[in-house]
């Protein structure tokens, strides 16, 4: 995971998934389960919690995925643009 942005590879598989003709809940889940994190070792707080910060940060951009995916306008993209940038 190191310095990967996730934000990115979300974006990918929604883009993929699009073009498959995917409905977004599921395109969102599979999205979101082929992220590349490791699983944290027992005592790793700080994997822990950038794990957990990533899960945050997506959960609360997820409306503006949900609307760039479905081709919606783009209220409120900058705030979620800021939120990811500050969880990378």
């Amino acid at each position: 995971m190191d310095g990967e942005n996730l934000a990115a590879v979300v974006r990918e598989n929604l883009a993929a998934a699009r073009e498959r003709g995917e409905g977004f809940d599921a395109a969102w889940s599979r999205a979101l389960a082929d992220l590349p994190l490791e699983r944290p070792r027992r005592n790793a707080k700080a994997q822990r919690r950038e794990i957990d910060s990533w899960g945050e940060a997506l959960a609360w951009a997820r409306p503006a995925f949900r609307r760039a995916y479905y081709r919606e306008p783009v209220e409120g993209a900058e705030d979620a643009a800021a939120a990811l940038a500050e969880a990378a």
